[in-house]
C-alpha cells in the first residue's frame, strides 16, 4: 500500500531540468489530486541548492521517483551521480536487494509502483551525524525490511477504473437476495408488477379527499360551533360588542376553532345584524321553473374565488370581464336604456362607483354604453382599505372610459364645500333626471352617503344594484347611520349573497342572477348546498324570485 512509504526518504527528479531534483521525507500521498508532499525538504534546481521545510509536488512536476533509504527518519545522503544507473547499484544491505526486473525506470506519476527501491551509501556527515550518540539512534529506528510489493497489487490501489470494472453487481445483488428471508410477494417489486392489485385512485383537482360522510361530519361540528357562538352573542350587549371583550369571550372553550380564524367575518357579521336588532329576512330564492337557488356566504365566496384562481379556472380578470359582459347584455336585453338613441336626445347615465370589483365592472360596461350612444358620468368615491386590491385594474378602466368619452367626477371636483349635505343636488354637472344609474358602491363614507341620497331623489331613474344595493347589508365594523339606496331592479353574480334577503325584505325588486363562468364543482367545495347547474339551461342570465318570505 502507498502508506507504507510514508516517513521514508526519497529523492524527486523534476520536470524543470535533467539535473533538478527535491529530496526530503515522504509525509503525505494524496492519489486523488495527484500531490505528494515533502518534510525537510531540499531542492537542487539550476545547480542551486536551497533549504525549503515542506514542499508539495503535483503530478506534472514530477519526472521520476526514488526511494533513498527503508529506514524511517532517516536522512538521504547528496544527490546521487546522475551518470550512474540506479540498477546497477548494490545495496549496502543484501536482504535489500531487489530483483533486477523489478527494477522499473522512473514515472512522472507519484505510485509507489515506479519507486526504485535502492539503498544510498550514507555521506560523510550522516555517518558522524548517527555516531554521535543515543538520541540520534533513538530518534530513527531501524526498520524491518518488507518484501517488494507486486507490480499488479500496487497498480490496483490507484486504478479506478480497473476496480470498477472488476465489481460484479450481479453477484453482490445474488449474495443479498441468499440472506434475505423476506417472502417475495411482500416485496416492493412485486406489489408493483402484481396485475391484479386495485390500481391507485388519483383524484382529480375537483373532487375532495375526505369522503362524503367526513365532509358532512365536518359540517355538523361547524355548525355546532355556530350555534354556540350564536347563543353567546345573545346575552351580550352592542356595548360589549364594540368594546374589544367580543373575541376573548368567544375564544373561552373554542381553543380547537383557532385555526380557523376565517370564520370570524361571517361571525361578525352576525354580531352586527343582532345589535341592530334587524336580522336577515328569510325565504328562499327560486328560479321561474322552481328550481331551488343557494345563498352563498362571503367566507364561501372568498374561498371560491382564491380556488378558482389558484388553480387557474377562472382569474380575476377573467371573472371581471365575463361580470362586466353579463350586466352589459343585462343593461341592452332589459331595455333599461331606449333604443335606438337619437342625437338630439340622449339619455344619461350614471355610474356610482368605488374602487373595488363591482366598480370595476360598472366601468367596463360604461365604456359599451358611450360607444351605444349614451351620456355617461362616471362619479367615483373614496375607497375603503379593504376594496384595494384591484386598483390598478380600476385605474386602468376609469381612463379607458374615460377617453371614451364619458365625464369623470370626484368628490374633490364636484363641490368645494364638502360640508354641505346636498352638495351633489347642487352641482350642475350632476344629472337632475337620468334614465339609469348603476349602484357599485362598495364603502359607507360620507360621500357615499350623500350620493345615495341623490340617486333616491331622483324620480324616473331606473336604479340597477350590483349583487346588494348599497348600506342595506352593511359590512361589518362599519358605522350604521347610512340609509340605503332603493334599488328598482338587481343584477347578482355567480350566486345570490346573504344580504340580499335582507335588501328584499325591505324594498322587494325584480333579480336577476349572472353566470359568471365558475366551475360547479367549486361551490360543492366550499360547502353550498343544493346547487343545481340545470337550473341555468341555456341561459347566461336568469331571473329569480324570493319565496316563503315573512
Amino acid at each position: 500500500m502507498a502508506t507504507s512509504f510514508l516517513g521514508l526518504p526519497v529523492l524527486v527528479k523534476l520536470r524543470t531540468g535533467s539535473q533538478d531534483s527535491v529530496q526530503g521525507i515522504l509525509s503525505s500521498l494524496d492519489p486523488a489530486s495527484g500531490t505528494l508532499t515533502l518534510t525537510e525538504a531540499r531542492s537542487s534546481v539550476g545547480g542551486v541548492n536551497r533549504l525549503e521545510g515542506i514542499r508539495v509536488l503535483g503530478r506534472a512536476e514530477v519526472a521520476g521517483l526514488e526511494l533513498l533509504s527503508v529506514q524511517r527518519g532517516g536522512e538521504a545522503d547528496t544527490v546521487p551521480d546522475r551518470s550512474t544507473s540506479s540498477s546497477t547499484r548494490t545495496p549496502n544491505r543484501p536482504e535489500l536487494a531487489l530483483p533486477q526486473s523489478q527494477l522499473q525506470p522512473a514515472s512522472p506519476v507519484p505510485s509507489p509502483s515506479n519507486h526504485v527501491l535502492t539503498e544510498r551509501t550514507p555521506s560523510g556527515r550522516g555517518q558522524r551525524r548517527r555516531q554521535g550518540g543515543n538520541r540520534s539512534q533513538t530518534g530513527t529506528p531501524s526498520r524491518t525490511p518488507q518484501p517488494p510489493l507486486a507490480q499488479n497489487g500496487i497498480d490496483e490501489d490507484f486504478d479506478f477504473s480497473a476496480g470498477l470494472a472488476s465489481f460484479d453487481k450481479k453477484a453482490v445483488f445474488a449474495d443479498i437476495k441468499s440472506q434475505d428471508a423476506t417472502d417475495p410477494a411482500l416485496r416492493l417489486h412485486a406489489h408493483n408488477r402484481n396485475p391484479s392489485r386495485t390500481p391507485q385512485t388519483k383524484l382529480l383537482p375537483t373532487e375532495s379527499v375526505l369522503s362524503p360522510q367526513e365532509l358532512y361530519d365536518q359540517q355538523q361540528e361547524s355548525q355546532v360551533i355556530r350555534e354556540n357562538k350564536q347563543t353567546k352573542m345573545v346575552s351580550m350587549t352592542p356595548t360589549d360588542m364594540h368594546a374589544g371583550d367580543l373575541e376573548s369571550r368567544l375564544a373561552v372553550d373554542d381553543s380547537d376553532d383557532k385555526r380557523n380564524e376565517r370564520r370570524w367575518e361571517s361571525v361578525t357579521g352576525e354580531i352586527e345584524k343582532i345589535a341592530l336588532g334587524d336580522g336577515p329576512g328569510t325565504g328562499e330564492f327560486r328560479t321561474k321553473d322552481g328550481r331551488n337557488v343557494p345563498v352563498v356566504k362571503p367566507k364561501q365566496l372568498s374561498e371560491a374565488l382564491a380556488i378558482a384562481e389558484s388553480e387557474s379556472t377562472l382569474t380575476l380578470p377573467q371573472r371581471l370581464e365575463s361580470s362586466a359582459a353579463a350586466l352589459t347584455s343585462y343593461i341592452l336585453t332589459r331595455r333599461l336604456v331606449t333604443f335606438p338613441i337619437r342625437a338630439d336626445s340622449r339619455p344619461s347615465v350614471c355610474i356610482l362607483a368605488t374602487e373595488s370589483d363591482r366598480g370595476y365592472i360598472a366601468l367596463r360596461a360604461a365604456a359599451t354604453l358611450v360607444y351605444r350612444g349614451c351620456r355617461v358620468v362616471v362619479l367615483t368615491l373614496p375607497a375603503t382599505e379593504a376594496t384595494l386590491a384591484i386598483g390598478e385594474l380600476f385605474k386602468a378602466a376609469l381612463k379607458a372610459v374615460g377617453s371614451a368619452g364619458a365625464r369623470i367626477l370626484s368628490p374633490s371636483s364636484a363641490c368645494p364645500t364638502s360640508g354641505t349635505e346636498r352638495f351633489y343636488l347642487e352641482y350642475t354637472d350632476l344629472p337632475t333626471k337620468a334614465a339609469l344609474v348603476v349602484d357599485a358602491l362598495a364603502s359607507t363614507s360620507k360621500e357615499t352617503k350623500q350620493a345615495i341620497a341623490w340617486s333616491n331623489g331622483l324620480r324616473s331613474a331606473a336604479v340597477l344594484s350590483l349583487d346588494v344595493p348599497t348600506s342595506s347589508a352593511p359590512e361589518a365594523g362599519s358605522k350604521f347611520d347610512v340609509a340605503p339606496l332603493i334599488a328598482s331592479a338587481i343584477l347578482a353574480f355567480g350566486l345570490p349573497r346573504p344580504g340580499l334577503l335582507q335588501a328584499l325584505a325591505r324594498h322587494p325588486c325584480p333579480v336577476s342572477l349572472a353566470d359568471i363562468g365558475l366551475p360547479p364543482s367549486i361551490w360543492d367545495r366550499v360547502g353550498v348546498e343544493d346547487y343545481d347547474v340545470a337550473m341555468w339551461g341555456a341561459e347566461t342570465l336568469l331571473d329569480i324570485e324570493l319565496s316563503g318570505s315573512q
